[in-house]
C-alpha cells in the first residue's frame, strides 16, 4: 500500500461498538450531564494497521511512504476527476493545475 504520508505517524482506532458501549454505559449511569469524552483507542502506525490487516486475512501487507506523484488516486478521485480539487483541499495543499486551466479559460476565450 503506498501512501503519500508517512506511515510511521501514530493515530487511534476505535470500534463502533466501543462508542456504543461507552453511549450506553453514559446513558444508563447518573452524573454525566453535559460532560464530554474523548473516546480513542491504543496508538497505532499505519504501517502496524496495515501489517495486523493482513495478518487477519492471511495475506503480507506492507505501507509505504512515496512521494505525492508516486501515490495512487483514491478511487473517488480516479473515477471523478473533478474531485481532486477536494482531496488537495482537505491535505491542506494547493491543487497544481489551476493555472494551466486558467491559461486553457483564457486560451478558450479568444476569438
Amino acid at each position: 500500500m503506498d501512501v503519500p504520508f508517512d506511515v510511521h505517524n501514530e493515530f487511534s482506532l476505535i470500534d463502533v461498538r466501543e462508542f456504543g458501549e461507552a453511549g450506553v454505559q453514559v446513558l444508563r449511569e447518573s452524573g454525566h450531564d453535559s460532560a464530554t469524552y474523548e473516546l480513542a483507542g491504543p496508538p497505532v502506525t499505519l504501517a502496524e494497521a496495515v501489517r495486523l490487516a493482513g495478518s487477519a486475512r492471511g495475506v503480507e501487507l506492507v505501507a509505504r511512504t512515496v512521494g505525492w506523484a508516486e501515490a495512487p488516486l483514491p478511487p473517488s478521485v480516479a473515477d471523478f476527476p473533478s474531485r481532486a480539487s477536494d482531496m488537495c483541499h482537505v491535505a491542506g495543499l494547493r491543487p497544481p493545475w489551476p493555472a494551466r486551466q486558467q491559461q486553457r479559460s483564457a486560451d478558450a476565450a479568444r476569438p
